[in-house]
């Protein structure tokens, strides 16, 4: 795995860490993970997210996302706009072959999100990597040849640097089970990148 530069995270990556006290979003020596301002601002107004998980608008997390948010110049913006133009209707033909695919196994879930569209673009446009767990954003990601990476190769990446210890990592994956927002093969992701055993969040006593 090669993490330098600068990364996107997606929605749910961005979500999934940073309920916990791992601060996700910054500087890891050659490393810089941001947010795209569509998903700063799908942070912040998104009333599902607001319900579900409402100290996403307490502190440190709003000061950090606008910290952290990716600033484009009007250049960058312009290289996004090509992008788009050149690409969408390709990066249509990417999605309908992988909604056809995932249809094939009894799995609809294949939308790509406004934001994640953004993601994709400002990401394809200005060089960056992307980190995500969501399998259209991924094949895309893929089929366009940029860097992409899942929450575990990230979190596994940070653990190589000295960045996140095992035990923390070890406690964000039992805090995922608990609040049962895992990514998908998320135990054969985790057995291939840090070995046995899984951890497995129960309840005190079990």
């Amino acid at each position: 795995m090669t993490f330098e530069g600068t990364f996107l995270v997606d929605t749910n990556t961005y979500v999934r860490i940073a309920r916990s006290s791992i601060c996700l979003l910054g500087d890891h020596g050659g490393l810089e993970l941001r947010l795209l301002a569509e998903i700063a601002k799908e942070c912040s107004r998104s009333t599902r997210l607001k319900s579900q998980t409402p100290w996403i608008l307490h502190p440190p997390h709003p000061d950090q996302r606008t910290q952290w948010t990716l600033k484009l110049t009007k250049g960058d913006n312009a290289l996004v706009s090509d992008a788009r133009d050149e690409l969408k209707d390709a990066v249509q033909d990417a999605l309908e072959d992988f909604a056809e695919k995932r249809r094939a196994r009894g799995d609809f879930r294949s939308v790509l999100s406004v934001p994640d569209k953004a993601l994709f673009y400002t990401s394809f446009a200005l060089e960056c990597g992307v980190v995500t767990d969501e399998g259209a954003l991924t094949a895309v990601c893929k089929e366009f040849d940029v860097p992409h990476y899942s929450t575990l190769e990230l979190l596994k990446h940070l653990e190589s640097q000295g960045v996140l210890a095992r035990k923390q990592i070890e406690a964000l994956v039992k805090l995922w089970q608990y609040e049962k927002d895992v990514p998908k093969n998320w135990k054969n992701d985790y057995l291939r990148l840090f070995g046995p055993p899984l951890p497995e969040w129960q309840l005190d006593g079990e």
